[in-house]
């Protein structure tokens, strides 16, 4: 389905995320709930990680032109602590991930 120069944009929770560490630290100390309500269901039943991410990709013909993190409250900051937190150490709570299929 992806046109011949075609580029494909991927947007994956960050498992690792500090946020994300931080929250479950809080449930494993019994200060943050952690269940879903039962009418709902999960919306993410597997979270890959930057490296699970990575082979995935490789191992379905794509190569990655690009991948970072990115938060949604921060996704446009311009700041450079947003350039560093998103950009260098990865600790966005989101990932994103520009492929093209190799040929």
């Amino acid at each position: 389905m992806l046109e011949e120069d075609g580029i494909l944009v991927i947007n994956i929770p960050n498992s690792f995320s500090l946020d994300r560490r931080f929250k479950l630290a809080l449930k494993k100390l019994g200060l943050r709930k952690g269940k879903w309500e039962p009418w709902r269901t999960p919306d993410h039943l597997y979270e890959p990680n930057i490296l699970s991410m990575k082979l995935l990709v490789e191992k379905n013909g794509f190569e990655i032109l690009d991948y970072y993190t990115y938060s949604r409250k921060d996704i446009v900051s311009k700041s450079a602590w947003a350039s560093f937190y998103q950009r260098s150490i990865y600790q966005g709570s989101n990932l994103r991930y520009y492929l093209k299929p190799i040929r």
